[in-house]
């Protein structure tokens, strides 16, 4: 009863940091000179193509989020369902119930601070490039280089790992209901087609993709929440008792089970890496910032709100969940994700409409997730980084999307991911190899410009921040220096623990794009400098000659 209330505690203690940091935001753009213009769209997308103007980039993208798009960029990025279907079993199966009860509590505030602190620069920052510009801003052409080789290809990795467990779920129930034997191979064709059906969506027209997101965002929310409503409706209060989240010796339930894999204090911490994926992504809201309306509020609030939400509402869904695992009669499901299947025993009437509806939440997370790749992409192409005749810094006048930087980065994506899991295999090794690639491809990726903002040159660093409404004040030094210390950390964990592999795999990135920088760094840096000192009508020349008609939203 006392650990269980102790755990309590520590959520609220947790969930009101979140609130003074929202309140301290809050005031930082009321006290600002940022305008807004709400009630004119129009007005509003005039402003924030001159906003964009003014750091020499022309407005391609289509401005077509508002705050409820915005949001989902970055929360379906996170994946609560994508992200708990992938992770959740093999956490549970090194680390143990407490991963789920303490452990969430200490990625929680770590993921609200790492949150809070990419927000500020996003702010700064609201272009398409994401943590690639803000590492080009602060810290120069070499930086941002790593930086954006690291993002790109650490969502890649999650792509991968989130197409293959939907891939694993859809053939393990295809092939009980339709009655064919299911294999590697038949896995990798449903993988595939996850690839392919995230690139068709990802090539719908603006106003489209926006209602998709909504829709996405929907989806999960009523998932989760319909999860928790119906294992307390269908299983209280016969389930284990609640505080075998928080102690480890407590008998689980009725079925008299102890819970004895969390005796390993590294297995423990192994669990709590694994884990750590849910909380990995919030930064993805940043890949939407030139097609969001103003976006130094907007996207910057997405990417805050993203991990507190994941936060809450993952920590009820995940603990409702684990203490229903005493009526699961077959734990082989766990490692793999397909435990969903036998969590559903209660309610197996129901049993095609909720797998179904997981598909669908995999598949949009996987839309979200392709979509920071091809935007990662486009800002790169669009600054010099590949040649112009790939064509991916170009922009679709019909769609208003980078489709050359889509069909690209589906094929790259979807290249890497089918033959990784084809050539090493779906097993417990592989893919804790893949989830700790990508936690510390997208960790370093998101930790350098923090770092470049922490240890850089203070003059510039103060001045680059200026222009940003949504800033955290005094307290926003102590935010970002706990934020980097735990990227810092979970990177080097994941090298130690998950994988050394795919800390080597990391490093070789960062060498090769340190490399490429210092041969082509140079003219790269000269054609910035001669995009930044583009005159307004240039700017204008080359927004009419490869843009859309973004003003009248055709």
């Amino acid at each position: 009863m006392i650990i269980g209330l102790a755990a309590l505690a520590v959520f609220a203690i947790i969930c009101l940091l979140a609130i003074g940091l929202a309140y301290t935001a809050g005031e930082s753009i009321r006290a600002s000179r940022h305008q807004s213009y709400g009630g004119s769209t129009y007005a509003q997308l005039v402003h924030d193509k001159d906003d964009l103007n003014r750091m020499g980039f022309p407005q391609l993208l289509l401005r077509n989020y508002g705050s409820g798009a915005a949001f989902g960029l970055s929360f379906q990025q996170l994946g609560l369902i994508a992200g708990m279907i992938a992770v959740y079993g093999l956490a549970i199966e090194h680390g143990g119930w407490t991963v789920i009860g303490w452990g969430w509590l200490i990625l929680g505030l770590f993921g609200i601070a790492t949150g809070a602190a990419l927000a500020e620069l996003s702010s700064a920052f609201p272009t398409a490039g994401g943590p690639y510009h803000w590492a080009l801003a602060l810290g120069g052409v070499r930086w941002s280089w790593v930086t954006g080789l690291l993002h790109w290809a650490g969502h890649i990795a999650m792509l991968a790992l989130t197409n293959y467990f939907g891939g694993k779920m859809l053939d393990t129930f295809a092939a009980t209901s339709l009655g064919y034997r299911s294999g590697s191979g038949t896995t990798l064709a449903w993988m595939a087609l996850f690839y392919v059906l995230q690139w068709r969506l990802n090539l719908i027209r603006a106003r489209q993709m926006r209602r998709t997101l909504g829709l996405g965002t929907i989806l999960t929310v009523g998932i989760a929440v319909f999860a928790i409503a119906g294992i307390v409706w269908l299983i209280w209060p016969g389930a284990a008792p609640a505080a075998s989240l928080f102690d480890s010796g407590i008998m689980l339930g009725n079925a008299g089970l102890v819970d004895s894999s969390a005796t390993s204090v590294s297995g423990w911490l192994i669990g709590l890496l694994l884990l750590q994926r849910m909380f990995i992504g919030s930064e993805g809201g940043a890949a939407g910032a030139e097609e969001t309306a103003d976006p130094r509020v907007r996207s910057a609030w997405a990417i805050f709100l993203s991990p507190v939400y994941m936060f809450v509402l993952g920590f009820v869904l995940l603990c409702t969940v684990t203490i229903s695992l005493p009526f699961v009669t077959n734990y082989t499901y766990l490692p793999y994700g397909s435990w969903v299947a036998a969590i559903m025993q209660p309610w197996l009437r129901w049993d095609t409409i909720v797998m179904l509806l997981l598909i669908f939440g995999v598949l949009l997370s996987g839309v979200q997730n392709m979509n920071v790749i091809s935007r990662t992409l486009f800002a790169a192409s669009r600054d010099g980084v590949l040649p112009e005749r790939f064509r991916t810094g170009r922009i679709s006048a019909r769609t208003g999307k980078p489709s050359a930087a889509i069909t690209y980065s589906a094929v790259v994506a979807g290249g890497c991911g089918l033959v990784y899991i084809g050539w090493m295999g779906g097993g417990s090794s592989p893919l804790i190899a893949l989830i700790g690639f990508s936690i510390i491809a997208i960790q370093l990726a998101c930790a350098i410009p923090i770092g470049l903002r922490l240890l850089g040159n203070k003059e510039k660093v103060r001045t680059k921040l200026a222009t940003a409404p949504w800033k955290l004040g005094f307290i926003g030094t102590g935010v970002s220096w706990l934020a980097w210390g735990g990227m810092i950390v979970s990177a080097a964990g994941c090298m130690l623990l998950l994988s050394p592999y795919a800390g080597a795999a990391a490093g070789g990135l960062i060498l090769f794009a340190w490399l490429a920088s210092l041969v082509r760094g140079n003219a790269f840096k000269q054609r910035l400098q001669t995009a930044s000192k583009r005159s307004r009508a240039e700017l204008q020349r080359i927004e009419r000659k490869f843009g859309p008609l973004f003003l009248d939203g055709k």
